[in-house]
Order: C-alpha cells, then structure tokens, then sequence
C-alpha cells in the first residue's frame, strides 16, 4: 500500500505542519546565497492522491446514467472514486464495472448497524463484484450524526465486524480497511483505539468555505488519538455553491472553489495523506435558487456542465500524470526569492526529466459569513535557476491564461490565490532511475 509523501519547499528552514516537515518562507535570500539542490516527488503521485465521491445507486439523480458518470471520471483524469454499497442491487453492480472499466477504482462503504444485514453480507457481495474494481472498503459512515446514544459501540462494532469478515473471505482478505469516518472532530475522543481493526485512517475535513488548510490539523489531531500510528485517507473534502442558503456549512461562489479546489488537493498532500476524495462529482439535485447546500456540492452541475473546479482540477491533473512503474525522482537546483510568509511550494518531476514546480498561497479569497469576495494582492518573486532551462507556466483555475515558454535561468511569478505551475526543462534533461 502506498504511503504519500512530501517534499514542500520555500527556503532554508522548516517548521512542522500537521505532521509533515513543510518548508518556512526564510527571510529575503542575499544575491550570493547559494543555490541549492531540492529533492522532487513523483508527479504522478499527486495525481494518484486525488479521488472525488460518487453515487451510483443514486437512481433519481443524474448519477443513474453510468456510461455518463463513466465518461465524466476518465475526462476529469480521476483514477479512484468512493461510493457507498447497496445490498440487492443489481444495477448498481453493472454501473460499478462501467465506472472500473474507464479506469477507476472504488472505495466502498459498507453499509450501517441498523439494519437486518450483517457484515459479511456486505463483504460477500464485495467479492462478487467485477475482480479488481475495489481497491479498499470502509466501515459505517458518520455514525456519530446518523445513529443515536448508543453510537460508539454499534460503530466499532460493524467496523470489527468488517474487518473479521473481510480478512475471513479469500476475494477480500488483502483489501485495505479504513476506519469508519465521523461527520464531528470532537467525537474522536469519545472512541477507543480503533487501529486493530483498520489499515487507514479515515477522516472527513471540509474547510466550511474558508480557505483550504482550514481545519486539516485540529481534524488530524483528533483522528490520530483514535487511530494512531495508520497513514491518513480524506474520504470526503470539498466546498458546496449554496451560496443562497442559510446552513452552518458556508458556500463559496463556483469560482472560488475552483481556485481552492486544487490548493486543497495540495495542502492534503503536504499533510501526507495517502489519498484526499473530494466531494462529490455531480450535483444530485436541481436547485436554481442555490439555497440547497447537498444539492451543490459537484464538480459537475446537475445538468453535468462542467463548474471552475472540474475544470481546473482537470488542467491540474491532466499536467502532472505520468503513469507507470515506480521511479526514484531527480532533484533540481533551485530557489524563490521574495516569497511571502503564506506561500508553499512543490517539486515534482516527470519520468522524462521534466519538472513540474507547484506554487500557491494559503490565502483566503472570499469571506463566506459576509458573502464577499476578498482578491489577494499578488506577490512578485522571482523563480532562480542554477542552470538554463525552458520554463512554461501555467495557472490550471485560470483557464485563459497564456504564457509562453522563457529560456534562461531567472523567471519572475506573480503569486496569489491560485496555484501556479511551472514547467522546466533542462537543456540535457536526465531521466530518473
């Protein structure tokens, strides 16, 4: 199972964010200071952390059209999709394998206590689905807001339940376990130790239409008291467009969240998730007025028109996938001057040489409590090279924006809201081993 990694760089010295070494903005670099090697991850691996959360079953939606659902995943470059798993349901089995076979895999919930169904129900219909279409399963979901008084011991014991019947069953024994998801942080201290009976730890961590690192270390704390010592899977993340709606969960316009969106993927995987799923694909109800937060929650419309956020997830990833064997990433001699206190920065590198520099701001661009929008002052840096390079750049929430390839050593950057992503290509570049 792979753990995600991180190198996240600004200057000469760190500090410690949600668990991780992420780099500190050092003060102002003198012209002299040398320029250093930084280590780079694999660029593919960003994309792989990336999920979004679907529902298949959800026949009065639009998400009964599984071919469309289907096309939508492999367009937006998704490669794992989360669900819940019905019991009975034939047609959702067959959506399941339309969805895998464009290149998805699922992470399933399995089912909740207060049913007639069992555990091992739930796991024997797990390994009758199509070979290869599952690559994890999970527990109840956000018990704590859906079950009563007695919500702690019927979820931990449908997640032990799920946990014995899945490594009993031969076609499920090797599948991963998250623990079960709770809809409330402070909830976690309510739960003993659930590490024996899962291999991940599972939370949900919606920033509530703030900025994207809002919430993710108070959450992280939380769930690793109750699940210490498991790498970390966000099964659910992401921002709702009811703007019009009164809700204890904020919106943000359609286009703020496409500018947080891909900051978001970011800042989980500088907190070393192993995989964020954002939520959800497709918006599962019309709502014109906007005052329905479940109705607004999709990358895509209920008419399955594209919003800024599928868009520009879809520019992000589609510019750092690089599928195949794994790979020992290069380091490139480089450093940024002027950077303010609130940027963060991210060396990835392709299998042929080329290098992906990620560049954001943790800057909140709209004020959710009084609906307006608060536009960063862009920051001038400078990208430094030791080296000649062609550089390209790219903003993927922005997309008319055009700049065309610089060669050279120095590229000044205006940084604001939005990820910035510059390409550069050594003038012999070396593939990795």
């Amino acid at each position: 199972m792979r753990i995600g990694t991180l190198t996240v760089l600004a200057a000469t010295f760190t500090v410690a964010l949600q668990g991780v070494a992420v780099a500190a903005p050092a003060p102002p670099h003198d012209r002299d200071v040398a320029i250093k090697r930084v280590q780079a991850i694999a660029s593919d691996s960003v994309v792989d952390t990336y999920g979004v959360g679907i529902h298949t079953n959800f026949l009065d939606t639009p998400y009964r059209d599984a071919d469309a659902v289907a096309a939508a995943v492999k367009d937006l470059g998704v490669r794992h999709v989360r669900d819940d798993l019905y019991l009975d349901a034939p047609r959702q089995y067959a959506a399941i394998r339309t969805v895998a076979a464009a290149g998805a895999r699922f992470d399933l919930i399995l089912g909740r206590p207060d049913g007639s169904a069992t555990p091992t129900d739930y796991v024997e219909t797990v390994a009758r689905l199509a070979p290869g279409a599952v690559e994890s399963i999970e527990g109840v979901n956000e018990w704590d807001l859906k079950g009563g008084d007695g919500w702690v011991p019927e979820m931990v014991g449908w997640q032990r339940g799920i946990w014995d019947a899945a490594r009993a069953n031969p076609a499920t024994a090797d599948l991963p376990v998250l623990s079960p998801a709770l809809a409330f942080r402070w909830n976690y201290a309510q739960v003993s130790d659930l590490s024996p009976y899962a291999h991940f730890a599972n939370a949900h961590m919606y920033p509530g239409g703030y900025r994207p690192t809002t919430e993710i270390a108070r959450i992280l704390q939380a769930l690793l008291g109750t699940v210490p010592d498991r790498p970390v899977i966000t099964t659910e993340a992401g921002y709702h467009n009811a703007v019009n709606a009164s809700s204890s969960h904020p919106a943000v316009p359609e286009d703020v969240a496409g500018a947080y969106l891909p900051r978001l993927l970011l800042e989980h995987v500088a907190a070393g998730d192993h995989r964020m799923y954002s939520y959800e694909l497709i918006d599962s109800f019309d709502d014109p007025d906007l005052d329905n937060p479940e109705a607004h929650f999709g990358l895509l419309r209920h008419d399955l028109s594209p919003k800024p956020a599928y868009v520009a997830m879809k520019r992000l990833l589609h510019r750092l996938a690089d599928p195949g064997p794994a790979f020992d990433p290069g380091s490139l001699a480089f450093r940024v001057d002027g950077l303010p206190a609130d940027a963060r920065t991210l060396l990835t590198q392709r299998r042929n040489g080329r290098f992906v520099l990620l560049l954001w701001r943790d800057v909140t661009l709209y004020d959710p409590a009084r609906k307006v929008y608060r536009p960063a002052t862009a920051s001038d840096v400078t990208l430094q090279l030791a080296r000649r390079a062609r550089m390209t750049v790219h903003r993927p929430s922005e997309p008319g924006f055009s700049r065309s390839a610089t060669r050279g050593r120095t590229l000044p950057l205006a940084l604001d809201g939005h990820v910035t992503a510059v390409t550069i290509v050594p003038r012999h570049p070396i593939p990795p081993r």
